[in-house]
């Protein structure tokens, strides 16, 4: 009986990425004309950046309140490049709303891709990207027919990008980000077709179909937590087998500090 072994496919995923307790080196500040001659750059940026959003908001404010809302959330990222200017196609912003118009959404998008950035501050000597995340969520308030929005103070106020480095499979240290991940999934694919095998009794059931993995890297590089989810439990264990063999990696880092990440996998068991 034959079998066919599937392509893999690997998806990185970045739960659990927070801008909590990074101290391991100091955070990048992006510099903008307003905020040249303040202290506090990070603070001054998010600020400048929330007075754009109550100005939107208060130029939108009847089309939001026939939308019948109670509190309103609006934000995204801004990617900074390797040649400190802003990614517009990995960059984006928007609100938090189903039924939200497309057109106010990408007007209020505009408003942060015409930012204008004059540098940025600890900007790490190897080519990389930052990403700057920011949140802004307001009570929506509708008495005697004037609408106003009361802002929520944020739990983790913006301190600044986050750098983060995807984790490094043994053979793809030295690399960059892009080469990373090419590197990452080529050892992968290497690794499970090396030491994978059909279960018989799964053959002499004709048993097949996709098995999707998901597995956690810590901050050893080490591989646990594996949970999987597929057409049946010989298969899936087929697959946590294959996983266990992993080698010890590299951790994922953000802001230089090695922190625990999931990966998603999905192997394919095919008979013909």
């Amino acid at each position: 009986m034959k079998y066919i072994f599937s392509t893999l496919f690997i998806v990185f995923t970045q739960l659990g990425m927070s801008q909590e307790q990074i101290e391991y080196f100091p955070q990048e500040q992006v510099i903008i004309s307003n905020c040249e001659k303040t202290n506090d750059k990070a603070t001054c940026f998010y600020e400048f950046l929330e007075s754009k959003t109550s100005k939107f908001l208060f130029e939108n404010r009847i089309k939001f309140a026939k939308l019948g809302i109670d509190t309103l959330k609006l934000g995204g990222r801004l990617v900074i490049n390797s040649q400190n200017q802003i990614d517009k196609n990995k960059s984006g912003f928007g609100i938090n709303i189903k039924k939200i118009n497309k057109s106010l959404n990408k007007k209020y998008e505009s408003i942060f891709k015409k930012l204008s950035i004059n540098g940025i501050i600890n900007r790490k000597p190897k080519p990389h990207i930052s990403i700057h995340l920011f949140d802004f969520k307001y009570v929506v308030r509708n008495n005697d027919g004037e609408t106003t929005f009361e802002k929520i103070p944020l739990k983790t106020p913006y301190s600044g990008g986050l750098i983060q480095e995807i984790p490094r499979f043994p053979g793809c240290f030295n690399l960059n980000e892009e080469q990373a991940k090419i590197c990452f999934q080529k050892k992968m694919q290497e690794h499970i077709k090396y030491h994978f095998k059909y279960p018989n009794e799964a053959q002499q059931k004709r048993i097949s179909g996709k098995v999707s993995i998901v597995f956690t890297i810590s901050k050893n590089g080490k591989i646990t937590n594996i949970r999987t989810k597929g057409p049946h439990p010989i298969l899936e264990k087929e697959a946590v087998r294959i996983i266990q063999y992993l080698p010890d990696m590299e951790p994922a880092k953000q802001n230089g500090k090695p922190v625990k990440i999931p990966y998603s996998i999905p192997i394919f068991f095919k008979l013909q």
